[in-house]
């Protein structure tokens, strides 16, 4: 289904822009399921595989599978990509000579890996909803990890010939603030801004700007702009999180404390970040084959606002080799990738690594026995009084799994 970001009325009055372009390849709708010529079609759980090298084509764009054979079949979900075993690759490209690809969104029935030869991706981990946005004639995916179907795959381009207008700016820089924010967005002169406020894409129907605004709570900005022959930038973006007691910016620089890290994974800010904090308490911590920890840390060292590190690595990314590598109050800066798992809980996923530790004070530190029982579920919520079920019951500096 081929779309342009131009409404017919626009056409016939001629009053909006037309410099980009869209296509969709829905390959899992509301009735059924489209193979786009792709064979062989979906017919039960006998369908063969699709022959290596195969394309599709809608409208201005070809999609070519690659990666070798048993990569791709046509399924009841969408259009399957073996990932767990194999390597499949997704090629998408321009039907024509004059194409220019500047935005995918790869919506998938489970989560998978994907990575791509150019461009940025908006995830680096495996999840359901994979953006990409570049500047290329072509770009290859690879999607790993697991045998996922795709459902729906959206691509913004423009042809040879298109006015480029150069995107506005948005001010403050995309991050977690303690405080709320004004926004300002800038443009070249006597091109008008349009932006949205709710995650959507805009267009000249959208809210014209005039003014600088104010966000109080976590929002995504998008913008365009719009010169006088009304041709359209491309969309920028931009995340703003709000949360009191936030600093640092995620970089190594200026880490984000614990506070920071849970706004932006909850906002939607995601990837390769570094964050700092005191040991709250360890989960788990393998010593063996592993050599991994799960284990919380926050702002203070206190129970509030915790930041949830999982099977993560030691110092520089070494293995842990004892319990006492990693114990409560010991302050560390974690590298990692920060996810939001399940669409709700901040972590980091599997394989940070520790690149700053602080065991200041903790080596003396002595179990007292006769200190009191506090538990914890397991994702390290304070419980007051456990029912049945499996906890975290921290004395002291003891901290061990029980069944109550």
């Amino acid at each position: 289904m081929k779309k342009f970001l131009l409404s017919l009325a626009t056409v016939l009055c001629a009053t909006s822009f037309a410099s980009a372009a869209e296509v969709t390849f829905e390959f899992k709708t509301a009735t059924g399921t489209n193979n786009y010529g792709l064979t062989p079609a979906y017919s039960g759980s006998n369908t063969g595989y699709i022959t290596n090298n195969s394309t599709a084509t809608e409208g201005d764009i070809t999609l070519t599978l690659g990666g070798g054979t048993n990569n791709w079949r046509n399924w009841s979900d969408g259009l399957r990509a073996y990932g767990k075993n194999n390597n499949p690759t997704l090629k998408v490209s321009g039907a024509s000579e004059g194409i220019t690809i500047s935005e995918i969104s790869i919506n998938l029935a489970t989560a998978l890996t994907i990575t791509a030869d150019s461009g940025t991706m908006g995830k680096t981990t495996s999840t359901k909803e994979n953006s990409w946005t570049g500047d290329a004639a072509d770009v290859t995916f690879k999607l790993k990890g697991a045998n996922a179907a795709i459902q729906t795959l959206t691509i913004t381009y423009t042809k040879a010939g298109a006015v480029e207008v150069d995107a506005p700016v948005i001010t403050p820089a995309e991050g977690v603030y303690g405080e709320a924010q004004e926004v300002t967005i800038t443009a070249a002169a006597d091109n008008k801004v349009y932006y949205t406020l709710d995650g959507s894409k805009p267009t000249d129907a959208s809210t014209l700007y005039t003014a600088p605004f104010t966000v109080s709570e976590a929002t995504t900005i998008k913008a365009i702009a719009v010169d006088p022959d009304d041709n359209a930038s491309s969309v920028v973006t931009t995340i703003i999180a709000i949360a009191e007691g936030a600093n640092g910016n995620g970089t190594e620089a200026a880490p984000y404390n614990a506070i920071a890290a849970n706004a932006a994974a909850l906002a939607g800010i995601t990837g390769n970040v570094y964050v700092e904090g005191t040991v709250v308490f360890v989960k788990t911590i393998d010593t063996g084959t592993y050599g991994n920890a799960e284990y919380y840390i926050s702002a203070d060292g206190t129970e509030t606002d915790q930041f949830y590190i999982y099977r993560g690595y030691g110092l520089n990314g070494e293995k842990f080799t004892s319990e006492n590598d990693l114990k409560a109050g010991m302050k560390v800066v974690v590298n990692g990738q920060l996810t939001l798992y399940n669409g709700e809980l901040p972590q980091f996923t599997t394989g940070s690594k520790i690149v700053e530790l602080d065991t200041t004070g903790v080596e003396d530190i002595e179990i007292n026995e006769n200190a009191p029982v506090e538990y914890f579920n397991l994702q390290g919520v304070r419980v007051e009084n456990p029912a049945n079920g499996l906890y975290i019951m921290r004395q002291g500096d003891k901290v061990v799994k029980v069944i109550k």
